[in-house]
């Protein structure tokens, strides 16, 4: 999900010693490969793809020890990413480490919470729905991967490798100032203001086949998310005031509008979204 970073509200340089830039910098690749392994991860772990542990794969518990269990997990990643994005704890954390690394290490985080999720699963195998005619399985497939991609297109369409904390490293290593934000509104913010969210949403429904675990796990990342879209509206409305509500009026939510919007403002006109804050 989005988020405001104050923090990046202007360029500024961080003089690091040399060996302190070559370890923000391999500390950054680091965790960016990593978020890519649990990003894969997921993919599998959705699909019951079994050369890893996944939504169906595990020991089985009874459902309120399960249900307790997945839902801990996700309110882990909930708290971790609603937490590390407050602007009070990015304070405390960059008086521990470099700020250079301070994205990284939430995107760590991230991966951490992830995966924990991934290997503590409680599998929960009854299923809500099969689908089992080919074409409509390759059909589903095929739009769980729409999603995918307009999920990682949305990270290019603002800034992908600050989102991931690479921009930072780099600015830091090269001993340069973190180039500012801009506020803009690129392709995909024009058809819908979360567009990430939206990739997310059809990566984790879209599946020819729906166990109850997967349903939990999926529900309960839609209720975070647009718990979190609710107070993050909220931080942009108060950061930008009119700009943001002329947005919010011409551009849908999550869901893309089939037709052409009532107010009279066009999408191009609106502020331009800034950067990622969750993934």
């Amino acid at each position: 999900m989005t988020h405001l970073d104050p923090q990046n509200a202007s360029p500024k340089t961080t003089t690091l010693s040399t060996p302190g830039r070559w370890a923000t910098l391999a500390y950054g690749v680091v965790c960016y490969l990593l978020f890519h392994v649990s990003f894969v991860w997921l993919v599998l772990f959705l699909n019951d793809v079994s050369i890893v542990p996944t939504v169906n794969s595990g020991t089985p518990r009874h459902w309120g020890a399960a249900i307790a269990i997945n839902l801990g997990l996700v309110l882990l990643f909930g708290l971790q990413h609603s937490v590390m994005a407050r602007w009070s704890f990015k304070q405390a954390l960059t008086k521990i480490i470099p700020e250079p690394a301070e994205r990284a290490t939430y995107v760590l985080a991230t991966v951490a919470c992830l995966i924990a999720a991934y290997v503590f699963w409680s599998p929960m195998t009854s299923e809500m729905w099969r689908v089992d005619d080919p074409a409509a399985v390759h059909s589903i497939l095929g739009l769980q991967a729409v999603g995918w991609l307009v999920l990682v297109a949305a990270t290019f369409a603002l800034n992908h490798f600050h989102l991931f904390g690479l921009t930072q490293a780099w600015s830091a290593f090269r001993s340069r100032s973190v180039p500012a934000l801009e506020f803009r509104t690129p392709w995909l913010y024009r058809v819908v203001r979360h567009p990430i969210q939206l990739g997310i949403l059809i990566g984790i429904w879209a599946a020819p086949v729906m166990t109850v675990g997967h349903f939990v796990f999926s529900t309960a990342m839609t209720t975070y998310m647009f718990v979190g879209l609710f107070f993050e509206e909220r931080d942009l409305v108060r950061r930008f005031g009119q700009r943001y509500l002329t947005y919010r009026q011409t551009v849908p939510k999550v869901i893309p509008r089939l037709w052409p919007s009532g107010s009279g403002a066009r999408p191009h006109e609106a502020p331009a979204k800034r950067d990622v804050r969750r993934a």
